[in-house]
């Protein structure tokens, strides 16, 4: 009797065993769900990059690369939908971009994507709902770009807001100032002078030149503004929006053109 149930307990673990092992090899690596969310993240597919991010986030929350890739992929995937429901994706994406932070505190991605998550928050609200994202966006973007110099987007997200910063209506940040007890500082000099920063890093960067196209117009340089958009068409496709801004930039250029 006793070796009957000790062959029935032999087969039951023996059992259990394989279950366990074929559960594991069914269930992917972190590293494999990290590499599959590259892999679709290099063909712009943002949607299948954010499913493998966050799986991989699940399974290793510890590890750096699983956590700054997951928050970036809730932004891109946000910014693909461009709808209110982009909102919600932004939102978790700050929430990511909220525990880089507060787990490494040396990393220059930590500070970007919370200023970019913020940005494009920001981009959603109206009036004085953008003004505690603005002070986000201002409270992190600087640090980003002390701790990563060579990093041209972040000087990107410097030139956007110091643009909007300089073409807010003096009542609004007269507003600020009372009910925030803070201003928000940027000029259009500021604007240019970081965008051609960027544009030196990354001389075929679309937003870049798309953005400092924009800060030219503002500064009624016309003509500058035109030569940028007129160069834009040659630029490679390097990022999942290049096609969005393009069309934006071609845009602004039959404006101009007028």
């Amino acid at each position: 009797m006793r070796a009957s149930l000790r062959g029935a307990c032999a087969w039951a673990c023996a059992a259990v065993m394989v279950h366990a092992l074929l559960v594991r090899a069914e269930t992917p690596s972190c590293q494999a769900l990290l590499d599959s969310g590259d892999a679709a993240y290099a063909r712009f597919d943002n949607a299948t990059a954010l499913q493998r991010f966050s799986r991989a986030a699940g399974e290793c929350p510890d590890r750096y690369d699983a956590v700054m890739k997951t928050a970036r992929a809730f932004i891109d995937a946000g910014e693909d939908m461009y709808s209110r429901k982009s909102e919600t994706l932004y939102v978790e994406g700050l929430r990511y971009a909220d525990t880089l932070l507060r787990r490494y505190p040396d990393s220059g991605q930590s500070y970007f994507l919370t200023a970019v998550a913020a940005a494009n928050i920001a981009q959603i609200k109206k009036g004085m709902q953008r003004i505690p994202l603005a002070r986000i966006i201002d409270s992190n973007i600087l640090t980003s770009i002390a701790k990563a110099p060579e990093f041209a987007p972040a000087y990107v997200v410097l030139g956007v807001y110091c643009r909007e910063v300089a073409e807010a209506s003096s009542f609004l940040r007269t507003l600020v100032g009372i009910f925030y007890g803070w201003v928000p500082q940027g000029t259009l000099a500021e604007s240019e002078r970081s965008l051609l920063k960027a544009t030196g890093l990354a001389p075929q960067n679309v937003y870049a030149n798309l953005e400092l196209a924009r800060t030219y117009v503002a500064m009624g340089r016309k003509k500058k503004a035109i030569d940028i958009l007129e160069r834009m068409p040659t630029f490679p496709r390097a990022w999942h929006q290049d096609d969005t801004l393009q069309a934006e930039g071609r845009r602004l250029m039959a404006r101009l053109k007028r």
